[in-house]
């Protein structure tokens, strides 16, 4: 599989094993960002085939970088990763526009595995 993925979550941690997964699993990670409002710029600047995007962030949350990646590009591919594993904000996310949804800690079969979906289904 490959394809152009933007990381957008606030723990470099996570976003370093998102990025060794998305490398190992054959996809190119094209930028990383640590808060909404950048991984909204850089989906404007790189045009991304995927996003991966945390909920909970400083400067705008992951929902709503969402709703304005949506507003922008409708056909955006994105997968909304977090510790929330709040029923709510997991029908509000796909609702808006998601395409699935990761609850953290995860593993890296799970990651990939949500990844390959959405891509194959793009």
């Amino acid at each position: 599989m490959s394809g152009r993925v933007l990381i957008v979550d606030d723990d470099a941690l996570v976003r370093k094993v998102m990025h060794d997964v998305l490398t190992n699993g054959g996809y190119l990670v094209v930028g990383e960002a640590s808060d909404g409002r950048r991984g909204v710029a850089l989906y404007h600047q790189l045009a991304p085939d995927l996003v991966l995007m945390d909920v909970m962030m400083p400067e705008l949350s992951g929902i709503e970088a969402l709703r304005q990646i949506i507003a922008f590009a409708p056909h955006a591919r994105v997968v909304m990763v977090s510790a929330l594993e709040q029923r709510r904000v997991i029908i509000e996310a796909l609702m808006i526009g998601a395409c699935d949804y990761v609850v953290k800690p995860f593993s890296a079969a799970k990651l990939l595995e949500a990844v390959d979906k959405v891509m194959c289904a793009g």
